[in-house]
């Protein structure tokens, strides 16, 4: 095992993985953490190019000895999180076995260029992220992230995937979510204020969201009750009741006082 990861060794996985990103001969696809390269073998004679970026540089030297004769495979020995989505000239997908430890980093990476940069995303994460990435309002796994998630995409539980599956076995469980971009939001305004509201109410998430406004935001509570009922918001609706729509309304007439 190397830098702490654990590698996917079920063939079956991988196929449905591959699958799930309906590859095209045209495609470029960008593959974070190959690994031993799983994927990377069920992907590289399906299309146009295939970028892989791997952290560790035995491995990177194992992906080249394993793969080198391909001209359409570019390995790259780089933390993804410093690697540069915009240099592509077209939309390419995305599929990785994420590392666990960096999962809200690598998704807030890949969330912030959805419109412009990518067509689908195929990844792998541990299966409680990938129920709050799906989960509806008022379920228990329903958060920030659930909202920002929908914000940015569409996003679909595939399949959970056992401990078994890997080597060596991690503690958890995992699942693979696919994402496509949500383009119903791409002109949305006011999207900084957005998350700064989330980030406010969402410290108080048990609390009702007009409490939670209240103390967050230091306005007057019955000033605060008609904004909610002018957002269709009910009075009595928790902060983790409320869904991406109600939420971008509250935002719009709540702007001038999120800092």
């Amino acid at each position: 095992m190397l830098l702490g990861q654990h590698f996917l060794i079920n063939n079956k996985i991988a196929d449905k993985i591959v699958k799930n990103l309906e590859l095209k001969l045209t495609d470029t696809v960008l593959e974070i953490g190959p690994g031993k390269g799983i994927l990377t073998e069920r992907i590289i004679n399906k299309v146009k190019k295939l970028v892989v970026v791997e952290i560790d540089k035995n491995l990177c030297n194992f992906l080249k000895s394993k793969f080198g004769t391909y001209k359409n495979l570019e390995i790259v020995n780089i933390d993804f999180l410093k690697y540069d989505l915009s240099k592509f000239d077209t939309k390419i997908k995305i599929v990785g076995n994420i590392p666990y430890a960096i999962t809200s980093e690598i998704l807030d990476k890949i969330f912030s260029v959805s419109f412009d940069c990518w067509e689908l995303c195929v990844l792998m994460v541990q299966k409680e992220v990938a129920e709050k990435l799906v989960a509806k309002p008022k379920e228990k796994m329903f958060s920030k992230l659930t909202l920002k998630t929908n914000f940015y995409t569409i996003p679909k539980l595939l399949f959970k995937v056992d401990k078994s599956c890997f080597k060596p076995q991690p503690k958890v469980t995992s699942a693979v979510v696919k994402f496509v971009p949500n383009y119903m939001f791409k002109n949305y305004p006011y999207t900084q204020h957005l998350f700064k509201l989330l980030n406010i109410v969402f410290i108080h998430k048990r609390k009702l969201l007009i409490n939670s406004l209240v103390l967050g935001l230091k306005l007057n509570k019955e000033e605060v009750k008609k904004i909610l009922i002018n957002s269709d918001i009910k009075l009595d609706e928790r902060v983790e009741d409320v869904d991406i729509f109600k939420y971008l309304k509250l935002t719009e007439k709540l702007k001038d006082f999120i800092n």
